[in-house]
């Protein structure tokens, strides 16, 4: 379940520690417009990187099922709309953090060794999972930029060539 459903401790950064926040109170009952599914659907599948099998299976639908919900062929019940509303709040935390590219962060193992996706199937608090995949999307994304930056600035150079000839090599001809 959500953390915002839950009467679990939610953990929030602090600077660079975990602080642990009283619950919130229960949410209020579900309410996303049956005309937005397909859309919200459509923005999951692209932001998670997912294809209809993976989406499906999380929701513990047939793919066809899915295939239904996302063209709006057909609506999904409260449990449906709460699943596609909990997605939606995970990948705004990812874009609230500033970051870019979490595609494959909802089936990358954490330090327990399971996923966002085991999480959410279970229904167990996923918001200490969620914060230290945040983390670890950060530093993926700033490392890429170092390297990018890095990469810009090196010069071609010729410290490629050997100073030792060898015979037979392409300096001899």
């Amino acid at each position: 379940m959500p953390p915002e459903m839950t009467n679990a401790p939610i953990y929030a950064r602090s600077g660079e520690r975990f602080t642990r926040s009283a619950p919130s109170a229960p949410a209020a009952p579900l309410c996303l417009d049956v005309c937005e599914v397909p859309e919200q659907i459509e923005r999951l599948v692209q932001a998670f990187e997912l294809d209809s099998s993976e989406f499906a299976d999380y929701l513990g639908l047939p793919t066809p099922t899915f295939r239904e919900w996302r063209s709006g062929k057909s609506q999904p019940g409260q449990n449906g709309l709460q699943r596609i509303h909990c997605l939606v709040q995970i990948a705004d935390e990812f874009q609230k953090a500033g970051v870019l590219r979490f595609g494959r962060m909802l089936q990358t193992p954490g330090y327990d060794g399971r996923t966002l996706l085991d999480y959410l199937k279970t229904g167990e608090d996923y918001s200490a999972h969620l914060l230290d995949l945040i983390d670890m999307a950060k530093r993926s994304q700033a490392a890429m930029e170092r390297l990018s930056r890095a990469a810009a600035n090196t010069k071609p150079n010729d410290n490629w060539r050997s100073y030792i000839s060898i015979p037979g090599g392409l300096e001899d001809e």
